[in-house]
């Protein structure tokens, strides 16, 4: 029996056409049972459009095509919906036991795999945080090497997001432990990996580890990967806003600073996937610091337009309008996630890349992005370490914000941790900048409360402290 797993550019909130594709790629593609990802018909990020009737029928509707062609083939069609859970779809008929015969084989279909059967099909949906092809992998693998069978898996990719919430795509076929079929989703393309379910042959998996050379300026172990894997991640979110708006051309109002010069990058590659020209990448605002960067990619560098920051994000987005174009803001997470709602609405636009990335982070991964192009790396290094000595000391901010922010805790215990962690600063600075951080969480709270979008625009919820309360943090 062969077992096909596949991962394709799901289109976000259209079950009948994401059908078609599924009929398409099991009529082109050998096999008979055909793993695809959760929720591969409407796509996991479709936000509340599952609680609609009308779209819960048209859900149904791309089930029963699906049940249709079944009926006039022998091939099996194994995902999950928002209405039935896992599925497997064979003979013109749904099962949504979980568990099923088919070829005499029996089969599960699970996301944990502790049942008992000869095959294990896993369709995962899950939040791609960095290397989590790495970590499912050794799931997959070490499931298989303990139940003495096949498990197989696939993960959405491409096509997945709406907003952070991307998805590595990936799929395969594990058998006793060994990696006998596997793809990683890497552009905006349909990937495959199919293998017999007596096919025993193939690598041994083991997780990837840093190849030191490849970064110099960045010691600790393994962080090549993640930091790859998070660039990665921006390219696919912003090639998922695009597509799923349409647009035809990408805008961006860049700085001279780090941000600017990863959001550079990251839409020359998103470009790329989208299959536009480099120039139909227009920048805004460039300087004579960052004119050959630009120039480098291909970009096209905009006209000069108002020097009022209000004025020209509105000039801007209203050409952004005309010619069918996102407008992506470049603001990393230490910035936005304070709430400033002036920020917001002249940074955020349509989509902004860099909000889930601590500018600690950003600093090596534009460095990373980089490292093979000299000139842009200088650049780059220089942008880094202006922002690292600027008064507000960014590491340090964005350790306030995660631990006090994010997990609540006080001020004694924030000093300490800090004490502990940052070698390079010393007692007065880590006070001095824990007391800026309170002072100026506590004068923000009404800007922060007069958005929704503020802190929870990237999954912060803030604790909440009213203007005029003398509170002790």
């Amino acid at each position: 029996m062969k077992i096909t797993t596949c991962v394709f550019p799901i289109s976000l909130g259209r079950p009948l056409e994401n059908a078609e594709k599924i009929k398409e790629i099991t009529e082109k593609i050998s096999g008979d049972i055909y793993l695809f990802p959760a929720y591969a018909l409407s796509g996991v990020s479709c936000g509340k459009l599952p609680n609609l009737p009308s779209f819960k029928k048209e859900e149904e509707k791309a089930v029963d095509v699906l049940c249709e062609y079944t009926e006039k083939n022998d091939k099996c069609i194994v995902t999950s919906t928002f209405s039935d859970g896992n599925i497997a779809i064979y003979g013109g008929d749904i099962n949504k036991s979980g568990k099923f015969v088919f070829d005499s084989k029996t089969i599960s279909v699970s996301q944990s795999g502790k049942d008992s059967a000869d095959i294990v099909l896993i369709p995962t949906a899950m939040p791609s945080y960095p290397c989590i092809k790495n970590d499912v992998s050794e799931f997959c693998s070490e499931l298989s090497k303990q139940k003495n069978g096949v498990v197989a898996v696939a993960n959405a990719g491409y096509g997945e997001s709406t907003a952070d919430d991307v998805f590595r795509g990936f799929c395969g076929v594990f058998n006793r432990g060994t990696i006998v079929a596997f793809s990683s989703q890497d552009k905006a393309e349909t990937v495959v990996s199919s293998a017999e379910d007596d096919k025993t042959d193939g690598i041994v998996y083991a997780r990837p580890k840093r190849i030191a050379d490849k970064i110099p300026y960045y010691t600790k172990n393994d962080v090549s990967i993640y930091i790859s894997e998070l660039v990665e991640l921006q390219k696919q979110a912003v090639y998922s806003r695009a597509k799923f708006l349409g647009v035809k051309k990408l805008f961006v109002d860049i700085g001279d600073n780090s941000e600017s010069l990863l959001a550079l990058y990251v839409l020359s590659k998103t470009a790329e996937d989208l299959g536009l020209f480099p120039s139909d990448v227009v920048v805004f605002s460039v300087s004579e610091k960052t004119e050959n960067t630009v120039s480098s990619f291909g970009f096209t560098a905009a006209p000069a337009v108002s020097d009022n920051m209000r004025i020209r994000k509105a000039e801007i987005l209203d050409l952004a309008e005309k010619e069918n174009a996102l407008f992506v803001g470049i603001l990393p997470l230490s910035e936005i996630a304070y709430g400033n709602i002036s920020l917001l609405r002249e940074n955020v636009c349509h989509y902004n890349m860099n909000a889930s990335l601590p500018r600690t982070v950003l600093w090596d991964a534009v460095k990373n992005v980089f490292r093979d192009d000299e000139e842009t790396l200088r650049l780059a290094e220089e942008f880094c370490s202006v922002e690292k000595n600027l008064e507000i000391r960014y590491d340090l901010f964005d350790f306030w914000l995660y631990y006090f922010a994010k997990h609540n805790v006080g001020r004694e215990e924030l000093k300490n941790y800090a004490l502990a962690t940052f070698d390079e600063y010393d007692d007065d600075m880590i006070e001095a900048s824990l007391i800026r951080f309170i002072s100026s969480y506590k004068k923000n709270q009404e800007i922060r409360s007069a958005t929704v979008e503020g802190a929870n625009f990237i999954g912060f919820v803030l604790p909440y402290i009213p203007t005029d309360a003398d509170y002790v943090i």
